[in-house]
């Protein structure tokens, strides 16, 4: 009888073991799956100011290329100063 009693205290200790490690991966995937979603944030904000990098660098060979009149080079230079702050929240996202 005493047998039994010690395999039984046995094997509800490897049982408590086995809960508290399931716990403790719990808590590791929860805080892994936050991860993940800060790197997909991070990876989507990147993207967005790459392409609007590019399309600055578009408009900046277009300026090259040609004369502009007052007027259309203010427009230029106001779309470029609102690409600029974009660029400058992003970047202050990424900071955060």
């Amino acid at each position: 009888m005493q047998q039994q009693l010690e395999h039984i205290k046995r094997i509800q200790g490897k049982v408590q073991s086995l809960i508290r490690r399931q716990q403790e991966l719990k808590k590791e995937n929860e805080q892994l799956r936050g991860e993940i979603a800060d790197w997909k944030e991070k990876h989507r904000v990147q993207t967005e100011l790459t392409s609007q990098l590019s399309e600055q660098v578009e408009l900046l060979k277009l300026s090259a290329s040609q004369g502009w009149d007052d007027e259309t080079r203010k427009s230029f230079e106001k779309r470029l100063q609102q690409y600029i702050k974009e660029i400058d929240r992003c970047l202050a996202m990424l900071n955060d």
